[in-house]
């Protein structure tokens, strides 16, 4: 009955310990997406990237689509789970895109690792 007990509450420390990381990670992806999200429309440096990428009409769509992510993101972790499983399906998608793109305008696989 001992080792039962130790065992429950090492999985209950385990659990209580990945589930706290799971929430910041899942925090700092979603203040990343906005922070770069809000970089699409601003920043000089992303609207000259994308012209390099000559997607130059695709830039607002994409930091649309970030925002909504993170968003996604940031609500989902409180509220709603499927929220959050689709936010993030969708940002995985975006970044695959972004890398796929990256590639096809022979930046290097390590110069495409940031996307």
């Amino acid at each position: 009955v001992k080792s039962y007990v130790e065992l429950l509450i090492y999985t209950y420390s385990f659990l209580k310990i990945h589930i706290g990381f799971t929430f910041r990670i899942h925090r700092f992806s979603g203040v990343a997406f906005v922070y770069f999200g809000l970089n699409c429309f601003y920043s000089e440096f992303i609207k000259t990237e994308f012209e390099r990428y000559n997607l130059p009409g695709f830039r607002k769509l994409t930091g649309y689509l970030q925002l909504s992510g993170a968003f996604g993101l940031l609500v989902g972790l409180y509220f709603n789970t499927i929220l959050l499983f689709l936010a993030s399906t969708g940002l995985f998608l975006l970044m695959l895109g972004g890398f796929i793109v990256r590639l096809k305008i022979k930046d290097s696989f390590i110069q495409s690792l940031p996307s």
